[in-house]
């Protein structure tokens, strides 16, 4: 057996051996280029890399050796274990997001109160600010009145006053706009936070429809092993 036997001529021989009353090593099984099946002691190099069979005398299967890995191959299930740890791991982190906000938000109500009790602290932020956006404004509006009438006369009284007005009205314009500029914010604000509770509703009820859904499976299943017990007795 030092040399290469088709599969059936190298059982043969194993058997002859085993009559002689000895036992033979085991022997490596392996297929050439031609896709036959061949064995012997010792494998051709050319072969050793496409992978063996190691047989008794008796023939049978006692070890398998796969074929080597090409780089591309090591590659692709080296990514293929890399995606699978990756989603493991993402699956671990909204698992742990989910139960958050289910503790956070034992019911979708909390969810909506929550909501509304933002908007409305944002709205009597607003309405505060608002009102004094107003008087501002008015304010600036008899500034302007009394301007004019300032520029209307030549005298060097009116024109200190005209002066000091245009300061003044120079003044609360920045500040109007700094103040129209917060009511605006706010504006944007409640919106933020309508979308923002918006997903929240949608993914709790997505957890919620989730979580039906696996307790149905498993009372299913648990059903099934009721109704299967009578049977097994």
């Amino acid at each position: 057996m030092n040399q290469p036997l088709p599969f059936y001529a190298a059982l043969l021989a194993c058997l002859c051996v085993a009559n002689n009353g000895w036992a033979e090593e085991d022997f490596k099984c392996w297929k050439n280029e031609s896709g036959v099946l061949e064995c012997g002691n010792t494998i051709p190099p050319q072969f050793v890399s496409q992978g063996y069979e190691v047989r008794n005398e008796n023939a049978d299967v006692v070890q398998v050796e796969k074929r080597e890995m090409s780089p591309e191959e090591r590659n692709r299930l080296l990514e293929i274990e890399r995606q699978k740890i990756e989603a493991e791991k993402q699956a671990k982190v909204q698992a742990e997001e989910d139960k958050r906000l289910l503790d956070l938000y034992p019911n979708e109500r909390d969810i909506i109160n929550a909501r509304d009790l933002k908007i409305l602290r944002i709205n009597k932020s607003v309405e505060i600010t608002q009102k004094d956006l107003n008087a501002r404004k008015a304010r600036l509006e008899k500034l302007k009145v009394q301007a004019e009438r300032a520029a209307k006369r030549a005298d060097k009284v009116s024109l200190e006053n005209l002066a000091t007005l245009q300061t003044h009205i120079a003044s609360l314009e920045n500040q109007i706009k700094t103040i129209q500029s917060s009511v605006d914010g706010k504006e944007q604000e409640k919106q933020e936070i309508m979308s923002e509770y918006s997903k929240t509703l949608d993914k709790y009820r997505e957890i919620q429809a989730r979580t039906r859904l696996i307790e149905e499976a498993e009372k299913n299943e648990e059903r099934i092993k009721a109704q299967a017990q009578p049977q097994q007795r």
